[in-house]
């Protein structure tokens, strides 16, 4: 089904951070409530949030056994998303046995303020509680420097560069890959999803997802049914748009039309609407094809380059010890590549 047009922002939103705690420093939730009205009072603390209130607000629990009730990422996992976190700091949170959740529910009106406040107040406790700083929607764990580094001190816009408040998952599904990210739904948006993508391509369609991402964000509407116009030079993030302007390459367009679903959701996908990126499904060409012109068209390309050599005696040596590893490579061909891998051969070849 092609994503509807219209507002794609959620009336309704609901995100939740936490912090595992290593030393309270003789805090209790009491004292954290009152540290709270005194210094972000925009926020309605409740036991039970209503529905009905236009505010802001603020349900804290304090969890005194996370093993069974809120645990913690095991050290493998954190290898992959702990931000910041020192191998000391990762088998450390494997023994906590307390945390305090923050759990923000909201409307979209002025959620970029919210979402900002909300990362301030965050660390504002992180000051004063040891322990590790846990984003329930993306699924990472933060020291409090790298809390402030990307969430608070690179906020520098109305609305932030929204490639440091997401995170993709980027796992291989059959012959392909599938590439997923978690964090939208913070900001009421859709999160986005692109199936079978090609090894080759690997971790490189990143630029592309935080085009989309930043562009959803700013815009906040799809003015056409399936289609979803992304333009670097319209971005109004500088950070991000700079960034993106580094990455290109010769004759690139800055600028294409994406054909947009509504995704299918997956076990360990977020729970939230995904926006999917579909090719070759208009077409009926090769998805693979398609979505490696579309990246050429808008990020560029640069034509490969054939070089002149004598073939003395040093590169017919080099010759035979590649030669050598042919049948190392073909069980790595046949295994399949991680993402971003690839076999280059170079070939003689007389003209």
């Amino acid at each position: 089904m092609k994503f509807q047009k219209g507002d794609i922002y959620s009336d309704r939103i609901f995100f939740e951070f936490a912090i595992y705690v290593f030393d309270d420093n003789n805090n209790d939730l009491n004292k954290i409530k009152d540290f709270i009205l005194e210094n972000y009072n925009e926020f309605q603390i409740v036991e039970k949030p209503n529905k009905n209130v236009k505010d802001t607000q603020l349900r804290i629990i304090q969890i005194d056994d996370v093993s069974t009730k809120y645990r913690p990422p095991d050290i493998g996992y954190l290898d992959y998303f702990g931000r910041g976190l020192s191998s000391e700091q990762k088998q450390r949170l494997q023994n906590v046995e307390k945390a305090y959740i923050f759990g923000f529910y909201c409307y979209k009106e002025g959620i970029w303020n919210i979402e900002k406040r909300a990362c301030n107040l965050i660390y504002s406790m992180s000051n004063d509680i040891d322990g590790i700083i846990w984003d329930e929607t993306t699924r990472e764990c933060f020291t409090k420097e790298f809390w402030k580094e990307k969430r608070i001190d690179l906020w520098t816009d109305s609305i932030p560069d929204i490639s440091n408040h997401i995170v993709m998952h980027f796992y291989k599904e059959g012959e392909f890959y599938r590439l997923v990210t978690l964090g939208m739904s913070k900001f009421g948006l859709p999160d986005i999803v692109i199936d079978k993508i090609s090894s080759h391509i690997g971790t490189s369609v990143s630029s592309l997802i935080n085009l989309t991402c930043q562009t959803l964000c700013e815009r906040g509407y799809i003015d056409e049914e399936g289609k979803l116009l992304v333009d670097i030079d319209r971005l109004k993030n500088e950070d991000l748009k700079n960034l993106l302007y580094k990455t290109l390459q010769e004759n690139a367009q800055k600028k294409a039309i994406l054909n947009i679903f509504i995704g299918k959701n997956e076990k360990g996908d977020p729970d939230n609407i995904l926006l999917e990126i579909r090719f070759g499904e208009i077409t009926k060409r090769n998805c693979q094809v398609e979505l490696t012109e579309l990246m050429d068209n808008i990020f560029g390309s640069k034509d490969d380059e054939v070089i002149s050599v004598q073939h003395d005696k040093e590169i017919l040596k080099a010759s035979m010890r590649a030669k050598e590893k042919l049948p190392e490579l073909k069980k790595k061909f046949n295994e399949g590549f991680e993402p971003g891998e690839y076999i280059l051969l170079k070939l003689p070849f007389t003209y």
